[in-house]
């Protein structure tokens, strides 16, 4: 095992920036098998890491939950914006989500 700073994946800091890119990917359901393996490896190996994932793994989960909420009760400045309403793709079957067109870069 490595210490958390020092590795063949660069700086501390280095070392985040690319877990986290991996990371939303992972949750956007857009990483292919090796950038799975890729973090599969960091979160074996690094303590900072592992904790990065479960922050972001919670804080996907709570926006997730929020806006299929909002989507439920229908508020309309939540429930109606094409940035946030497509955080309903994840959650399909939930009444009042319209996807609506994929968000892309």
């Amino acid at each position: 095992m490595t210490t958390d700073n020092q590795d063949s994946f660069g700086s501390a800091d280095e070392l985040l920036a690319q877990a986290e890119e991996l990371i939303w990917s992972l949750l956007d359901d857009n990483l292919p098998k090796d950038g799975v393996l890729r973090l599969e490896e960091m979160i074996k190996q690094h303590g900072n890491v592992r904790e990065l994932y479960l922050d972001c793994v919670q804080l996907h989960a709570d926006l997730t939950g929020h806006f299929a909420e909002a989507a439920k009760l229908n508020i309309p400045e939540l429930s109606d914006s094409p940035v946030l309403r497509s955080l309903g793709d994840a959650m399909p079957g939930v009444a009042g989500v319209d996807a609506g067109p994929p968000v892309t870069d």
